[in-house]
């Protein structure tokens, strides 16, 4: 039973990771609270399940295609509405309150198109395989989630570390001011990393949905603050906090609901956050790597 619920906790936990890395990106980089950015979980979903329904692709045409049509639309959508705050004083508060009102509008677009009640993918979308190793049974999506999303973490990380765009990021990243000296075009970067972290958002947004079987307009609001209690949790900026906090949440938050009950789930994750932000107010990475000389 504990393994069991260890492995579905691991899989929650992959997909919480997944977006809040995403999420900490935007912030890591571009300097902004985005909260359109829960809204690339639902279309991700929405996308995945459109792409299934009405065009009838299989699933591993449907995982690339959702991360170039979402991480496209999120780069347009984003350049338009981050791009004018670029350089701007009070670009945190001014993100935070122009992002949330075109989350609302875009949530409101997705209920208008596709209704709130839940939709579902057709039974022969998607690896429906069942596996038994013991007491554990492990489905066929769930093992493409624990594929897929080490996948695109560790494909980000290369792109990041090795690649000459990925260097101009972190360039931007450490310091904008002297990445503009250096030629680094700021809205070139803008819409670099909003594709990237769209594309991760869409891609958790689909498996997500694929796991539970339900899709509906207003999924990205629940996740969104997983996404802010694991970042900051995490540490802000952080990518590596966020893999370590959003694994380490769906693990407790399935064992809490086996164990204990799923009312408390939403108790755990802001009793985290709270407990956090009173012991490591700069998060649980960031507080380990200033104690180091």
């Amino acid at each position: 039973m504990l393994a069991q619920q260890l492995l579905n906790g691991l899989v929650l936990g992959t997909i919480y990771c997944l977006f809040s890395i995403g999420f900490n990106l935007i912030f890591g980089v571009l300097h902004v609270i985005n909260l359109v950015y829960g809204v690339y979980f639902a279309i991700g979903a929405y996308a995945a399940l459109v792409l299934a329904t009405t065009f009838g692709l299989p699933f591993v045409a449907v995982v690339p295609a959702v991360v170039c049509v979402v991480g496209l639309i999120a780069a347009a959508i984003d350049w338009v509405v981050l791009t004018p705050l670029k350089g701007r004083d009070g670009r945190y508060l001014a993100s935070l309150i122009i992002t949330m009102g075109a989350a609302l509008f875009l949530y409101s677009v997705l209920a208008h198109a596709f209704g709130v009640e839940a939709r579902r993918f057709p039974n022969d979308f998607g690896p429906s395989a069942l596996y038994r190793f013991g007491n554990i049974s492990i489905t066929g999506v769930q093992i493409a989630i624990l594929a897929i999303s080490p996948l695109l973490i560790g494909g980000l990380v290369y792109f990041l570390r090795y690649s000459r765009w990925g260097i101009a990021i972190r360039a931007a990243a450490d310091n904008e001011r002297a990445s503009l000296i250096v030629g680094i075009n700021p809205t070139l970067i803008t819409l670099g990393v909003s594709f990237l972290a769209a594309a991760l958002s869409a891609t958790a947004g689909m498996l997500i949905g694929l796991n539970f079987n339900a899709v509906q307009p207003y999924m990205g609001e629940f996740m969104m603050l997983r996404g802010f209690a694991i970042v900051i949790i995490g540490g802000l900026g952080s990518l590596p906090g966020a893999a370590i906090a959003g694994l380490a949440l769906g693990i407790m938050e399935i064992l809490t609901s086996a164990y204990g009950s799923s009312l408390y789930r939403e108790v755990l994750t802001f009793a985290l956050l709270l407990l956090t932000l009173w012991v490591f107010p700069n998060g649980l990475v960031k507080q380990i790597n200033a104690r180091r000389p």
